[in-house]
């Protein structure tokens, strides 16, 4: 078995599971290839070329093909070209394989690539080619993909805005574009899909007031992201308002003015550290394991309440312009194991010191 999720095109017609599909061979001895199949899947070698080409007999049954799988009806069901130092175009008459389930051509050299997908790929549910290498622009055509359910484009170098045919993706659940070169306002598209789970657009450039976006909608966000990508302004209320949301991060961007209260009903981790954040620490800052408000320009002294953060792992307040006494009712933090004061005012309590 071999798994589709980090570096495959998983095709998944509505009537099929969700499975990986043995590519080394055919599943039954006593089937033969589907004639159409055996056509459409031999045109794929046709117009790419490889230091180390395609075994394929054109008189020899499709389903024995090298890297060719067949179900028990002799139909194609899974074709791996992985690594093979492919370099061409893949025929668009491979659409013609209406039982395909999984196909791979990661760490290759074809081109058209995102086209080819938008044209044959109807079905598909997840879209995973991270670390690709992909230059270019997100096309618009992606909200044609109306079944898709995972978006795994980061570590690559896409350009241009996030389109907003991204709305009409209702079934999404992942969208992972961080670490490319996305540039200009980010759309409210994925405000629009209602079943996003995990949001990740960190390193980018992108250009947009925090306060513009409305993920209000977005009740089953759990995972926020969008950490060093350009974004400006105050950060507004709706993170506190994500019912099912335990980890934001929006550090190494250009936020400015006070931290919203409301942010206090996040259970597990804030990171808001390098930004330009002011005014004091709010009181009753939530359930947090993880609090990082170090590079802001946060004053005035730390609050008692944060000790009562009785699961906190992680809390760094360094680099601000606080003062005043660390409280010792710290002590109860049994779980703390990184602790940051650095660089500004602040001092231990007495009672901490004689402990």
């Amino acid at each position: 078995m071999f798994s589709s999720h980090h570096f495959s095109f998983l095709l998944l017609p509505s009537t099929c599971n969700l499975l990986s599909i043995s590519c080394y061979g055919n599943t039954s001895s006593n089937v033969c290839c589907n004639q159409l199949d055996s056509n459409s899947s031999l045109s794929i070698s046709k117009n790419i070329t490889s230091s180390t080409p395609l075994n394929w007999n054109v008189s020899a049954d499709c389903c024995f093909r090298e890297d060719v799988g067949c179900d028990r009806n002799g139909q194609v069901n899974c074709i791996w070209l992985a690594s093979r130092n492919l370099e061409g175009t893949i025929s668009t008459s491979i659409k013609s394989l209406s039982h395909l389930k999984e196909l791979n051509f990661a760490h290759n050299k074809l081109s058209d690539l995102f086209l080819m997908i938008y044209i044959m790929c109807q079905h598909l549910q997840e879209f995973s080619l991270p670390g690709y290498g992909i230059s270019g622009h997100v096309s618009e055509a992606i909200g044609d993909l109306s079944n898709l359910k995972i978006v795994e484009l980061y570590g690559n170098n896409l350009t241009g805005a996030i389109p907003r045919e991204i709305r009409r993706l209702s079934n999404l659940e992942q969208l992972f574009l961080h670490v490319n070169k996305l540039n200009g306002t980010i759309p409210s598209t994925p405000m629009n899909c209602t079943r996003l789970i995990k949001l990740n657009l960190r390193v980018n450039l992108l250009t947009r007031e925090l306060s513009a976006l409305n993920f209000s909608k977005l009740l089953q966000l759990r995972k926020i992201d969008l950490s060093n990508s350009h974004f400006v302004g105050p950060i507004s209320n709706w993170a506190g308002t994500l019912p099912s949301l335990f980890y934001l991060d929006l550090s190494l961007n250009f936020l400015w003015g006070r931290l919203p209260i409301s942010l206090s009903r996040l259970p597990l981790a804030i990171y808001l550290n390098g930004n330009n954040l002011t005014g004091t620490i709010p009181v009753g800052i939530g359930e947090l394991h993880v609090l990082d408000l170090s590079h802001n320009n946060f004053t005035g002294s730390i609050p008692e309440t944060v000790s009562h953060l009785i699961n906190l792992e992680k809390l760094s307040f360094s680099d601000n312009t606080l003062f005043g006494e660390i409280p010792s009712s710290f002590k109860k933090l049994h779980f703390l194991s990184s602790f940051s004061v650095a660089n500004n005012d602040l001092r231990l309590n007495t009672h901490w010191r004689s402990a």
